[in-house]
């Protein structure tokens, strides 16, 4: 055995090695793509629009809470003549959530991050319903369907609240 002997990797198994490493390279970034484009397989969603009279600092990505838990996400923010129409997907497809519910906007914290709370006034069992948000048949009176059109509450504006305080004062 010598023990500083000059080792070479045969052509093949360099070339072998360099294949591999780009594969592996091109898979990670289509999963690094899907993860922060937020795509995933199997799990389906429903969309719905809320009508606001301000965007309030609303993005794409912006999330959409349900009793405090992380149900969706916007996908789109539209401005209108009326207001903004802000598309929201939701997800699963069997959360049944009352199309009475109170949709609002919220900012939080101190840089004041927007985000979108649904509160039910009132539950929806699946018992009571025979229909889910993605059914032709899905009553929008009853529960949130895909493509329902909801009016939402605007978010607490503090630049008003510190203009008010001024006119008063």
């Amino acid at each position: 055995m010598t023990a500083g002997r000059n080792q070479r990797l045969s052509p093949v198994l360099l070339q072998s090695s360099i294949g591999l490493l780009i594969l592996t390279a091109l898979i990670l970034l289509a999963f690094s793509t899907l993860w922060l484009k937020n795509i995933r397989f199997g799990s389906r969603s429903y969309r719905a629009t809320v009508l606001f009279s301000d965007a309030a600092g609303m993005l794409v990505g912006t999330r959409v809470d349900y009793r405090g838990v992380r149900v969706g996400q916007v996908v789109s923010v539209t401005p209108q003549p009326e207001g903004v129409a802000v598309e929201v997907e939701i997800s699963p497809t069997d959360r049944l959530i009352s199309s009475r519910a109170e949709i609002q906007a919220r900012q939080s914290g101190l840089i004041g991050e927007t985000s979108i709370n649904i509160i039910p006034s009132e539950v929806v069992l699946p018992q009571e319903v025979n229909y889910k948000p993605l059914d032709k048949d899905c009553n929008p009176e009853v529960i949130i369907c895909n493509g329902s059109i909801l009016m939402g509450q605007d978010a607490l504006d503090v630049n008003a609240l510190i203009r008010a305080m001024n006119a008063y004062f």
